[in-house]
């Protein structure tokens, strides 16, 4: 036996127990299904078709119908609680069939060709959909004497009915080409209806008031309308929430934003209060900067556990030193030494560490509008490769200037940058990354520089700027260096290992080994400072790299040694010029208070135009994106073709559903490399207070989900579902590209939550591999959901594969009906509704599976902002 054939046989068999069908042929109890079997009655009355509660059998005069029945079978249900108390099953008194409806007809009043032929008495008709062609349905209508039923009239069987209903659901259409009739016992009137080949029979029913039947051999040009009472016991279907989704999906979408929103006018308010823009030129005789004392403490833990006993360690040790206005102050010393640190605690970046000592500028204690007046590069170029020279200083003039700047000064400041620091050959080439070359090494230093430059800072800090350059590209920059000392920028920088060409364009040097000082003086009197503490430098020696090799080869005495000549040093400097007038002017001349220059909407508007060129400009992701979701529709479609509605149908089509879940959940895992691969130039964005999170991740948030998870999986929905064959009901493909849609959202929301917890993009990919499968083994599908474990059974309530698989599922399946047609057992004809539920999944919960996965989507996306917020940020 195929395994198709076992698993077909073993549902079938599964639904005959729980159901209790009985196939013997002197019994029609069961399951509301069509069956072959019938029962061997001479009346065509019977009135056990259905074996809901309350029913009563008497198929010798007429049927006695219990309370909630009614009918000339009883077959009529009149409440939901006569076809289940547990609301499983509900009692549909529309004229539209599911399974098989039974109607009772009188005529029409004041229509008297309908009162002619039913003549007093009572029509009743039963119409059987078919479930595989929808061309295979059956109808038979009896014609009584009584309103209460027999003696039968007449009898017609009619055969090759198709059924049509619109897209409302207003009306029904039964159109059978075959018609068969005979008169009964009671043949009174009967003469048109005697006829062995009435060809075709129309039945018409609108929703809920009245039918009519209509037939040329019999009953000529006119059409029999009949007044009728229905009810059908059937598994309810959830249709109501389709046109609330078109609304809800992208309203959710939207309000998921206002959060980000509401915070950001408030802060654009605040920042009009308190912002006032500072001076548009620096003084040219630059800023003085005196560090007293300075000590930096970190924790350091010695236990594997994070809740170990932890240790305070020194990295810097009284580090004092004068820095002088308008000059070029290099930080040299071995790797470890403490330079880095130090930079980062003068520019005022934040620290993980405890900072104490003293720092001075012009004389005076640091403004509040500090961090404003220092520019800060960092030691690893990290700029968007997609953007240009020009572009890349325009968007930070936008984000970083005044907002009273007017736009050709913007330009003028660029452009003069750009003369300056020697770009303007690469003005509009790209800066290029990884996957895309652009320009020089010493190029790219050059635009990190330029991109600080746009807001004139008075103290410009720079993190080994010559490191992993060539010769001339590292003597290039500190030429440009050198130039902006002498216009009036204090200019302070580490330096690895610096040559001899570059040395003399450094005006103060600043030595440090292990955290400790061992000179802060011009950089001219560092070979006399060595001499007289003991080490003599050669004459044709650079004179750096001997400090360094001293430094490290020297004993711990004579280490001890230069500190105390070098602390000597700097308090006799320090002491000469506190008796000197600072100038007040060049500090107070900058007012801003605001954290930010510019306002939320305005950073929003910008950080969003720049996600778009960048991510428009990722043609590698995008390409990706278009030809996979595109050769997968049709790939798909074509694996699937020409769906059914028997067990392998079934099969085939709850497959596909599952299967495209799974797809754009992976999809999603893009999302971290979109969003991870800027981490580094968020954080350093961040901290020179470019922007507020909250725009940048609003502005990222747009750019991923608008195109990627939205536009294209429209696209990819339109192919597929066509192919396939899905059903054509427009609120079945609104329903299809909704879940699918609301499914990109939340995997997409989860990814970005998952990248701000992780620093790098494999680990994240590993994390959501692991996790996006244990979600697709909780979906619905791989396992039924009611026979997971008690102790596992939490985890399904978290698996977004479930609610949009249920919801999907429900959508396509619900409605349908089901033929089983095996070798050697009964032909059933299952709803689709009851088949889902021996899946564990409710065929009515698509409103509720839409909810939930817009709460999902929601709830990552504040999470994933708080945790941006906390986590990603410079500390060292």
């Amino acid at each position: 036996m195929s395994p198709i054939h076992f698993w077909s046989l073993a549902i079938y068999f599964s639904i005959l127990f729980l159901f209790g069908v009985n196939a013997q042929p002197s019994k029609c109890g069961g399951i509301p299904v069509v069956t072959e079997i019938t029962c061997s009655n001479d009346s065509p009355l019977n009135c056990t078709s259905f074996t809901f509660e309350g029913q009563t059998i008497d198929n010798t005069t007429k049927c006695t119908c219990a309370s909630g029945w009614e009918g000339v079978s009883c077959k009529q249900c009149t409440s939901n609680t006569r076809c289940a108390s547990d609301g499983s099953y509900v009692c549909d008194r529309t004229h539209i069939p599911w399974l098989q409806k039974n109607f009772g007809c009188s005529a029409v009043a004041n229509d008297s060709f309908s009162s002619g032929v039913v003549n007093g008495g009572y029509i009743e008709f039963n119409i059987f959909p078919d479930a595989v062609t929808g061309k295979n349905g059956t109808a038979t209508i009896y014609g009584w004497k009584y309103p209460s039923g027999p003696p039968l009239r007449w009898s017609c069987s009619a055969q090759s009915c198709i059924m049509t209903i619109p897209t409302d659901s207003s009306s029904m259409t039964f159109d059978c080409a075959i018609t068969e009739c005979k008169c009964g016992s009671a043949s009174v009137n009967c003469d048109p209806w005697k006829q062995e080949a009435a060809n075709r029979t129309i039945i018409r029913c609108d929703r809920s008031i009245g039918c009519s039947i209509s037939n040329e051999k019999i009953l000529g040009s006119s059409v029999l309308n009949l007044t009728c009472t229905t009810g059908e016991c059937k598994i309810p279907v959830d249709n109501s929430g389709t046109i609330a989704a078109i609304i809800v999906v992208p309203l959710v979408i939207l309000l998921s934003t206002v959060p980000f929103i509401a915070y950001g006018i408030l802060m654009c308010k605040w920042s009009r209060l308190h912002y006032s823009p500072g001076q548009d030129h620096i003084s040219s005789k630059g800023l003085s900067l005196r560090v007293s004392n300075l000590q930096y403490f970190v924790y350091d833990s010695k236990s594997f556990f994070p809740c170990g006993k932890k240790e305070e360690v020194q990295i810097l040790h009284d580090i004092s030193f004068d820095v002088k206005p308008a000059k070029v102050t290099a930080v040299i010393g071995v790797a470890g030494a403490g330079k880095t640190t130090l930079l980062d605690i003068l520019a005022g970046f934040e620290k993980k560490g405890r900072v104490r000592g003293s720092a001075l500028l012009d004389g005076k204690p640091l403004p509040k509008s500090y961090r404003y007046l220092v520019g800060y590069v960092l030691a690893e170029d990290k700029l968007l490769g997609t953007l240009t020279v020009f572009e890349q200083l325009m968007y930070t003039a936008h984000l970083r200037l005044p907002p009273d700047t007017p736009l050709a000064k913007k330009r003028e400041i660029v452009e003069d940058i750009i003369k300056d620091l020697g770009l303007s050959k690469v003005r509009d080439t790209r800066i290029g990354d990884e996957a895309e070359r652009g320009v020089s090494g010493g190029e790219k230093r050059r635009v990190s520089i330029a991109t600080q430059l746009v807001t004139s800072p008075k103290i410009l800090i720079l993190d080994e700027p010559t490191t992993g350059l060539d010769a001339y590209n590292a003597l290039v920059v500190m030429q440009t260096l050198q130039k902006l000392a002498q216009r009036g920028t204090t200019v302070i920088c580490s330096i690895h290992q610096p040559r001899s060409d570059i040395l003399p364009l450094v005006d103060e040097t600043v030595v440090l080994f292990d955290g400790r000082l061992c000179y802060a003086s011009k950089t001219k009197h560092l070979r006399t400072f060595l001499a007289k503490s003991g080490f003599e430098c050669p004459s044709n020696f650079n004179v750096a790299d001997f400090v360094i090799d001293t430094t490290t080869l020297a004993r711990a005495d004579q280490i001890d040694e230069l500190v105390r000549r070098a602390a000597d040093r700097v308090a006799r400097i320090q002491s000469k010029s506190s008796d000197e007038e600072p100038d007040s002017d060049k500090v107070s001349a900058t007012t801003q208070t605001a954290e930010f220059p510019t306002s939320w909407m305005t950073q929003l508007a910008i950080l969003s135009h720049r996600s778009f060129v960048n991510f428009i400009r990722s043609w590698t992701l995008l390409r990706t994106h278009v030809v996979a979701e595109i050769a997968l529709a049709i790939f798909i479609g074509l694996t699937y073709l020409g769906g059914k509605s028997n067990v392998q149908g079934v099969q085939n089509l709850a497959g596909s559903l599952f299967f495209q879940i799974s797809l754009f959940s992976f999809a999603c895992i893009s999302t971290l490399d979109l969003f991870m691969s800027e981490r580094l130039t968020f954080i350093r964005e961040r901290a020179n207070h470019s922007y507020r999170a909250s725009a940048y991740f609003l502005a990222k948030l747009a750019t991923d989900l608008v195109p990627l998870r939205i536009i294209l999986p429209i696209i990819y929905c339109l192919v597929t579902y066509w192919i396939i064959g899905y059903q054509s009901k427009v609120f079945n493909v609104l329903r299809f590209i909704i879940i699918m849609i609301a499914t990109n959202f939340v995997a997409a929301s989860f990814m970005m939550f998952l990248a701000t917890t992780m620093r790098t993009v494999s680990s994240a990919t590993v994390i959501a591999t692991l996790i996006l499968l244990i979600m697709l083994l909780f979906g619905g599908f791989v396992l039924n959901v009611d026979s997971i474990p008690v102790f596992l059974g939490w985890i399904r309530y978290l698996s977004w594969f479930l609610y949009a698989y249920e919801g999907v599922v429900g959508s396509e399946l619900g409605d349908l009906m089901v033929f089983v047609d095996l070798p050697g057992v009964p032909k059933v004809t299952i709803p689709g509704a009851a088949f889902l539920k021996q899946f564990g999944l409710n065929p009515s919960a698509f409103g509720r599976n839409l909810a939930i996965l817009a709460g999902f989507g929601v709830f990552y996306l504040i999470v994933a902002y708080i945790l941006l917020r906390v986590l990603v940020r410079y500390k060292q």
